[in-house]
């Protein structure tokens, strides 16, 4: 989605000494240290528990990294919407899809200079694609234990409890103007919630993907037609219902609780699975 919150994570630079050894051999180059924080949010991906749809282990949306290397980084590109993917293998040689980046085509070259490296992926579990026969994963940031780097993607809707608030800086006394406080607001009213999620919220998640669908079967409709000009009318219909539901969700995004933004989260990356397998 275009306007989605990326992360912004502090690159810790480790450096790690190389040379030659007295004999004059190379020394073996060390890998990086992964930092605690990069990962403390996330569960270790068991292949064996995640190797199946979502519906059937309940895991879906789960926040997971996983350790390994991917492989040549491809791009699905329909009508201007890009969506690059990978296969990583990880540490003990299962295959997951890897979901690396989506409307940024100019960045491939940055997942490219990484193939092959030692990384830590961290991301989001979204079911088992029947189109590429493993569990998906959708990136939210790589650490490159080669080089210490991190980098990130719009695969993966950050959270809000990610973000950290900017520090308040107080002006020096002498420069404060005085002002009266503001007038404490008045409490909004408790709205009634269904499993921790508000009904509004539910019904404005639950229509994105009901569009998303439709757009899906349209579109099919569209490629297949022997007429497509006949189409076009309703095809520049669901391109403007297109930008307007996306601008909907990053605004929606910002106002959700915990349990909101897991159901948010859960929706937008099985839209994003399926939008990736139509493109097929």
């Amino acid at each position: 989605m275009s306007g989605i919150i990326k992360f912004i994570l502090a690159v810790m630079l480790l450096i790690t000494a190389s040379g030659c050894s007295r004999d004059g051999s190379k020394t073996e180059e060390t890998l990086k240290t992964v930092p605690s924080g990069f990962y403390k949010k996330y569960e270790k991906a068991e292949f064996s528990r995640f190797n199946s749809y979502a519906s059937e282990n309940g895991l879906g949306g789960t926040r997971v990294w996983i350790e390994g290397s991917y492989d040549e980084v491809n791009i699905i590109d329909s009508d201007g919407f890009h969506i690059m993917h990978s296969t990583l293998t990880d540490t003990e040689g299962n295959k997951w899809l890897l979901v690396l980046d989506v409307e940024e085509a100019n960045s491939k070259d940055t997942f490219e200079k990484i193939i092959n490296h030692k990384i830590m992926v961290t991301g989001a579990y979204d079911g088992y694609s029947d189109v590429f026969d493993m569990p998906a994963i959708f990136l939210n940031s790589i650490y490159d234990r080669n080089t210490g780097n991190i980098t990130s993607s719009i695969a993966y809707s950050s959270m809000s409890e990610d973000e950290q608030p900017e520090e308040n800086v107080t002006p020096p006394q002498d420069k404060q103007e005085e002002k009266q406080p503001d007038p404490e607001p008045e409490p909004e009213p408790v709205k009634e919630q269904t499993g921790g999620i508000r009904p509004e919220i539910k019904e404005a998640i639950d229509a994105y993907e009901s569009f998303i669908d439709e757009y899906i079967a349209f579109m099919k409709t569209y490629y297949e037609s022997e007429n497509s000009l006949a189409m076009l009318a309703d095809y520049v219909r669901f391109m403007s219902e297109l930008d307007e539901y996306e601008t909907k969700m990053d605004k929606l995004e910002k106002e959700l609780t915990h349990e909101e933004d897991i159901y948010f989260l859960e929706v937008i990356n099985r839209c994003n699975i399926k939008l990736l397998e139509s493109m097929q």
